[in-house]
């Protein structure tokens, strides 16, 4: 229990919401080279990602032992962080990119609008929920006893 809720802090406490906080309020810091908002925002991501499911699976290894399953607002909210986390990497699929000379006219056509807001509307719940789940989640590790002051 102690990994996952190591990993799932790191990635859903510290990581996940970094990265989007960086892509929401860097993109215009005009000392910053061009991108580099988006290159530490995929870092950001792409780590966090992995360490969640790292964290995901040492949930699953525990509750296959010690736990029962879907018992908690915990169970159910983490279950749809991590389903939401894994699908934004999936969703740039999607994505429309400009063309080399920029959008027509400046205006992105409406598929890009619609998978913008796709992408940070379920970026910013996912971040939303993960903090409140990190909350339960330590508010249940306390109540079987750990040591909260080691993983805050």
């Amino acid at each position: 229990l102690w990994l996952h809720m190591l990993l799932m802090v790191w990635s859903w406490g510290a990581l996940l919401p970094w990265g989007v906080v960086l892509a929401n309020r860097m993109r215009n810091v005009p000392q910053a080279k061009k991108g580099a908002w988006f290159r530490m925002h995929k870092k950001l991501q792409s780590t966090g990602w992995f360490l969640q499911i790292v964290g995901f699976i040492f949930a699953i290894v525990y509750a296959e032992v010690y736990a029962d399953h879907f018992t908690q607002d915990h169970t159910y909210i983490g279950m749809t962080v991590v389903a939401i986390g894994t699908l934004q990497p999936l969703n740039v699929l999607f994505r429309a990119h400009p063309p080399a000379g920029g959008w027509p006219k400046g205006k992105p056509p409406m598929k890009r609008i619609v998978w913008e807001a796709v992408h940070k509307g379920l970026g910013w719940v996912a971040v939303i929920l993960g903090i409140v789940n990190i909350a339960l989640g330590l508010d249940l590790a306390e109540k079987k006893g750990y040591q909260l002051a080691i993983v805050a």
